[in-house]
């Protein structure tokens, strides 16, 4: 499996499964992006059963300073 295929069934069963937490989800849906190009977010959103505007509002959380993302 590709590192692109492995990374959607990863976001897939997390997301589904509601064990990730924002950052987790932004980091991943943005490796997702850099990786398959960001033309493919609305792919994603769709099959995570979500609204691009989610996925892409998640990946904006990573402008974040990182002591607030690492914030509980």
């Amino acid at each position: 499996m590709s590192f692109i295929a492995d990374v959607r069934v990863f976001l897939v069963e997390n997301v589904h499964h509601e064990t990730m937490n924002s950052i987790k989800e932004a980091i991943a849906f943005n490796q997702y992006g850099e990786g398959r190009g960001w033309g493919e977010i609305t792919e994603l959103a769709a099959r995570i059963g979500r609204i691009q505007e989610f996925v892409t509002k998640r990946i904006q959380l990573l402008r974040l300073p990182q002591n607030i993302q690492s914030e509980k």
